[in-house]
């Protein structure tokens, strides 16, 4: 056996990478059925809440003064905290029908005239790809953490009004 086969046979069985054995593993989650509407599974937030967190953590992650930063640089930067913070790469931004959780946390916001939104945190959509890539149950206990409260699932607000 030549000296680069047994090298191969050795590299092969005792691969030690960061992850290498051990398979990345969704969390449990059940999908409610609502025909013709696309959910979410998200944290309702606030945009006050979202730049509050941001200037907390901004020193901790960027070199730019907080104070010439815009809105959209101070949630692009919530999401990339949120992800080191969680491990979890697939966060984002979607909107969602206001429901009694969104009272109670006072996230609702005006969308459109006449129709308020909630900003939402979305771990994962029901759509088929979007639930297979939804958090590890250790990524989404670390987020729950950071919110203060369980993610749930919200009906999609129709953006077109």
């Amino acid at each position: 056996m030549s000296s680069l086969h047994k090298s191969m046979a050795k590299i092969s069985v005792e691969d030690k990478r960061k992850g290498a054995a051990t398979a990345r593993v969704p969390m449990a989650l059940d999908v409610p059925n609502i025909p013709g509407r696309k959910l979410f599974y998200a944290f309702d937030v606030s945009w006050e809440d979202l730049n509050k967190f941001v200037s907390t953590h901004w020193d901790d992650y960027f070199g730019t003064p907080y104070d010439l930063t815009d809105d959209l640089s101070r949630a692009s930067a919530a999401l990339q905290i949120l992800q080191a913070l969680s491990g979890f790469g697939s966060l984002n931004f979607a909107n969602g029908v206001p429901n009694a959780s969104s009272a109670a946390h006072a996230t609702n916001y005006p969308a459109c005239e006449g129709f308020d939104a909630v900003l939402l945190l979305r771990l994962c959509s029901s759509r088929r790809k979007s639930y297979a890539r939804r958090p590890t149950q250790a990524s989404y206990d670390r987020l729950a953490d950071i919110i203060g409260r369980p993610a749930e699932w919200w009906v999609d607000f129709d953006t077109n009004c």
